[in-house]
């Protein structure tokens, strides 16, 4: 079995940036040492590295721009047996009998505006063979939207898995340390109590303006408190009590957490699925959350997760039991995180998915095309292209005009023999020429 995942942002290699980078990444690995899985490949626009193709961990990567990105997809869904599709600003092409089974992720049940790209509306419109939601509340969200257009196809739903080595829990010294040596220039004193932990983006809808709420409860009982804050430093003011972190890396998460004697979420989104509520409560430390989305779901079920409303009064008295909660509740809370969210049950209830798909696909292959890419303008013999280090010209001759002149409309390897008259090696050698230099696109 040949698994491929497509995503676009945010960034998902070498940083995994949020719980959907984190799920895919780690989904990956399992996949890549399953005696099933022949390969497994994650496409995506938002890997940073030096190479656009490496190998890492087993896994294949790819990076992917432009109008490259488009056809890549439509190669991808020939080659590979599962597309295991994340986009949540590039939407999926429409494709006749791919080869391989098509699955859409509902990371969330937004609708894309002119700020942020989301999930729901891309489920809704695309041709899928299955909607895996993390959660019942994603699912039925989906359901209602779903059933009002007619579409009959019933979300699977499937929660996200934690990996056991990347989140436990770490004694509070050894956390302390961790952290000095990650942040030498702010190491945290052992007497400050208590911490709290705010592992969320500023200004994405996470809360942040009802830090005031808890600054004003942790005020009032407590003269050493300090909150830990992943914000950028143009979210919020530091001072003695506000230490803002910045981006720490997912290896890194269990420490913070466990350091911790609180983790918050004032997220007022219709959350899909809470990653760093079940990351919290795996590392031992209670959660403090409104009850939006699937973070209701997710505080019915787990007893160390605290549910408040939002206002200053209800903040104060979910913090002040969530800090007051015995080891017992802690204990019971980990135990039911580690069996309900185990990445190989996670793991197994998706390749279950997969065999069923796999068997009853078929496929239609597609003649590759090409056009001349839409930024670039030829006069006089000379090709000119914008590309993101700005503009950029090439030199053609006859042969290259002529392939180009009928790539106006996408044309196959054979449109191209019987109209230019040129001979294949000639043909072959052009396109790779033009593709290469983005002058020439391939569908």
């Amino acid at each position: 079995m040949k698994i491929s995942f497509i995503d676009d942002e945010p960034q998902i290699f070498p940083q995994q940036y949020g719980g959907k980078a984190r799920t895919i990444i780690n989904l990956a690995e399992y996949f890549s040492h399953h005696p099933e899985v022949e390969k497994v490949s994650v496409i995506s626009s938002s890997i940073e590295h030096t190479k656009d193709e490496f190998q890492w961990h087993n896994i294949h990567f790819k990076r992917l721009e432009g109008y490259e990105i488009l056809p890549a997809f439509q190669k991808e869904a020939q080659e590979a047996d599962i597309l295991s599709i994340h986009n949540c600003s590039i939407a999926f092409p429409w494709l006749v009998r791919p080869k391989a089974a098509l699955i859409y992720h509902l990371h969330d049940v937004l609708v894309s505006d002119a700020d942020r790209g989301s999930h729901l509306d891309k489920a809704l419109a695309g041709k899928w063979d299955a909607i895996v939601a993390p959660s019942r509340f994603a699912a039925d969200v989906y359901s209602a939207f779903s059933q009002n257009i007619g579409n009959t196809l019933k979300p699977t739903i499937i929660a996200r898995g934690l990996n056991p080595e990347m989140f436990q829990p770490i004694k509070k010294a050894k956390a302390l340390s961790k952290i000095e040596e990650l942040y030498p220039q702010n190491p945290i004193k052992a007497e400050r109590y208590p911490l709290v932990f705010l592992p969320w983006r500023g200004n994405a809808g996470k809360g942040e303006e009802f830090l005031r709420y808890l600054r004003s409860a942790l005020s009032k009982k407590y003269k050493d408190y300090l909150i830990l804050t992943t914000f950028d430093d143009k979210t919020i003011s530091q001072d003695e009590h506000v230490l803002n972190l910045g981006w720490v890396d997912s290896v890194n998460m269990k420490y913070i957490y466990s350091a911790a004697d609180v983790v918050v979420s004032f997220s007022t989104l219709p959350e899909s699925f809470s990653q760093v509520c079940i990351e919290a409560v795996a590392c031992g430390t209670p959660f403090l959350c409104f009850g939006f989305g699937n973070l209701a779901e997710l505080a019915n079920t787990l007893p160390s997760v605290i549910q408040c409303q939002p206002s200053a009064q209800a903040v104060a008295a979910g913090l002040s039991k969530a800090l007051s909660l015995e080891e017992k509740v802690i204990t019971e809370s980990r135990a039911i995180v580690s069996k309900t969210y185990d990445a190989d049950k996670i793991g197994q209830a998706y390749l279950k998915l997969f065999r069923r798909l796999t068997k009853t696909k078929t496929s239609t292959n597609s003649t590759p095309k090409f056009f001349v890419s839409p930024f670039c303008h030829i006069a006089r013999g000379t090709a000119y292209i914008t590309t993101k280090t700005g503009l950029k010209e090439y030199k053609l001759n006859a042969s290259e005009l002529k392939l180009l002149a009928q790539c106006r409309q996408p044309s196959s390897h054979e449109d191209l023999v019987l109209t230019t008259h040129l001979d294949d090696v000639t043909i072959d050698n052009i396109i790779n020429s033009l593709g290469g230099s983005g002058l020439l696109v391939r569908m």
